[in-house]
């Protein structure tokens, strides 16, 4: 099977939505099919959407909307990883593959279903290549909902119902993973907290030693406090269809329903001290003031500014892969 039709099978598995929009015509890779190394990478939400030229704004202004969908377009931090393996993938040491799924977050489906979508492709692809390559080795990368997915991977392989043996794991490679905990393996700042979603039970197990994972201070996604309602939300309103707008929506209406019923508040967000909800909800507001004000989730783009052992963190990460396909 070619990687054409792998990228076909991943796409079907991660349902219909994907395959009608042309995602199983993705071209095939110029990669060696069994390089030594097989680095699978899970982009972030968006990263498939096309962007117009600035457009005039209703009410003044211009901005770059949303104009089409090309699931084979490079994701904008994996992408780089990618591009700097070249010289390793023409010598036929590394492979490198994208993994098409939705990466959505409201728009067509819920962020809960999304990354369900994308954990089940990139299994998909990661075992029928294991398969066809049994000599090779795997790494899987991923930044933001696309470390949730390849985290997911990483999850099952180190407790041993992944698609390959824990041994085959040669590096797994996360940004801004919103499943990161304080047993992960943090490499680069010091950042407290855990991430905004649901922990993985148990750990990356097996495979802990060869998994970094990387958070920018500030990044909510990854390191949310837990003296604020971030993860409540999260779990409140994370399976909603529209999951992005809906937060907003289900708020403003159990403001209605529940008013200044601090008791209604409480049940609401399982908060059981009534007294540290205020506080909670304060702080909740300031930190998403300050993640949207200071653009934390995007430092990991910008030169040095999250770095690892002098390293950007991209560079590092980029070495780890080189080094285990020597």
């Amino acid at each position: 099977m070619k990687v054409r039709a792998l990228l076909a099978s991943a796409a079907m598995v991660a349902g219909g939505s994907i395959a009608a929009v042309g995602t199983s015509a993705a071209p095939a890779s110029a990669d060696a099919p069994c390089a030594p190394l097989q680095v699978v990478g899970a982009p972030g939400t968006g990263y498939e959407l096309i962007y117009s030229a600035p457009t005039t704004l209703p009410g003044g202004g211009t901005a770059n909307l949303p104009s089409g969908i090309d699931f084979t377009k490079p994701d904008v931090l994996i992408g780089q990883v990618a591009a700097k393996l070249q010289p390793e993938r023409d010598a036929g040491r590394i492979t490198y593959q994208q993994v098409p799924y939705p990466a959505d977050i409201g728009i067509t489906m819920s962020y809960r279903k999304s990354v369900r979508l994308g954990t089940k492709a990139t299994k998909a692809y990661i075992a029928v290549k294991a398969r066809q390559c049994p000599g090779s080795r795997f790494a899987l990368i991923g930044f933001s909902q696309g470390a949730r997915v390849a985290g997911n991977v990483l999850h099952s392989i180190g407790q041993g119902n992944g698609p390959i043996r824990p041994d085959r794991l040669a590096v797994g490679g996360l940004w801004a993973d919103p499943g990161r905990t304080q047993n992960d393996q943090l490499v680069g700042p010091a950042v407290p907290g855990k991430g905004i979603d649901r922990m993985r039970k148990g750990g990356f197990g097996a495979v802990n030693s060869r998994t970094f994972s990387v958070c920018a201070p500030g990044d909510i996604y990854c390191s949310a406090d837990d003296s604020t309602l971030l993860r409540e939300l999260v779990r409140k309103f994370g399976k909603s269809a529209l999951a992005d707008t809906s937060i907003i929506r289900q708020g403003l209406r159990m403001i209605q329903r529940n008013g200044f019923d601090l008791q209604k508040w409480s049940r609401a967000f399982g908060e059981k001290n009534v007294m540290t909800l205020i506080p909670k909800a304060i702080k909740t507001g300031l930190e998403i003031d300050r993640f949207i004000r200071e653009g934390s989730h995007g430092h990991y783009l910008v030169g040095n500014t999250i770095s690892v052992d002098g390293q950007s963190s991209i560079d590092w990460m980029t070495d780890r892969l080189r080094e285990a396909a020597r």
